[in-house]
């Protein structure tokens, strides 16, 4: 049964600015960022740019999608550095994988796809496991 995340009391604000902290250390640019959120390039860059001048307008929520994407994201920082430590965890993503067909994770969480980011969250989480 799908979690009703619009519910779940996340701030539009606390959302978007973890993903920008999270995209910083990752080196994602900004212009693809929207990649993360799986929304379009201009929706992602007028939120943000609003988010850096303090103008989020916390009564339009972030949808359940977008939300489990957070969620992703998030749990694929935690687990990285859970794993390993300092700036090594953060450059994992720049390595190729042959968990992902000698793919760079990076790749993986740039693909605009849900299920890429879900597949690099589930193969931190089996490997933090053991």
């Amino acid at each position: 049964m799908p979690t009703d995340l619009s519910s779940a009391g996340i701030s539009k604000t606390a959302a978007l600015s973890a993903i920008g902290a999270i995209a910083e250390r990752w080196r994602i640019p900004k212009t693809e960022r929207y990649l993360l959120l799986g929304v379009p390039q201009n929706t992602a860059n007028h939120w943000f740019s609003n988010l850096s001048r303090g103008e989020i307008d916390e009564r339009e929520t972030l949808r359940a999608p977008i939300l489990e994407r957070v969620s992703h994201v998030l749990s694929i920082y935690d687990v990285l550095h859970r794993l390993i430590k300092g700036p090594e965890a953060d450059e994992w993503l720049e390595r190729p994988n042959r968990a992902f067909g000698g793919q760079q994770p990076r790749e993986l969480l740039l693909s605009g796809r849900s299920d890429d980011l879900l597949r690099v969250r589930w193969y931190l989480e089996l490997v933090a496991s053991q």
